[in-house]
């Protein structure tokens, strides 16, 4: 049984003995943490888990929003293509899932950008962020104008943003590197 600290939380000699508690693992004070990037770096994993993953080097947040959009632009691009009302309305449903992105990007954000500037990077990214909701039914009008029919307008304007996810879920996996942005924010702000 570990003894609680006077806050009620374990104390650093408390966390020594679960340490060294756990097989083939050495107390916290003798071994070297990595930032934690993910879940096999982080000290609630078992201690079997906590390998190195290609994700770690502060890429572990680009991969998941990257597949989220591209997941939504295959399910936006599904929903507009069958011909079934009940597949369409699954299918824009499923599509809704690349807004589980937005979290993660305000996450990756957090972990590139120094402490001092966060609040007004953070500005700037939800500013950003919220833009495609004023341009979005502007431009699905121009689009269903241009056609004259509804039904094609909207159609033409979906497969748009499907197009539009899968670039954004491709250029987040090919040219997103937190890591690369944290050397460099770190190496300005020591000189």
């Amino acid at each position: 049984m570990l003894a609680a600290g006077p806050a009620g939380r374990m104390g650093n000699s408390a966390v020594a003995r679960l340490d060294s508690g756990l097989p083939g693992h050495r107390p916290a004070s003798q071994t070297h943490r990595p930032p934690l990037h993910c879940w096999s770096q982080s000290p609630l994993a078992p201690s079997r888990a906590r390998t190195s993953c290609i994700w770690c080097a502060g890429r572990s947040r680009v991969f998941p929003v990257a597949a989220l959009l591209i997941l939504g632009a295959m399910f936006l691009s599904l929903a507009v293509s069958i011909p079934s009302p009940l597949g369409a309305v699954t299918f824009f449903i499923l599509a809704a899932t690349a807004g589980a992105a937005i979290p993660l990007l305000a996450a990756i954000v957090l972990d590139v950008t120094p402490q001092v500037n966060r609040g007004s990077v953070q500005g700037v990214v939800v500013a950003f962020s919220t833009l495609p909701g004023f341009i979005a039914p502007l431009v699905t009008g121009v689009m269903i104008q241009a056609t004259g029919n509804q039904f094609v307008g909207l159609h033409n304007a979906y497969v748009l943003a499907a197009l539009l996810l899968l670039a954004g879920g491709v250029g987040a996996m090919a040219f997103v590197r937190p890591d690369k942005a944290m050397q460099k924010l770190s190496s300005s702000y020591q000189g």
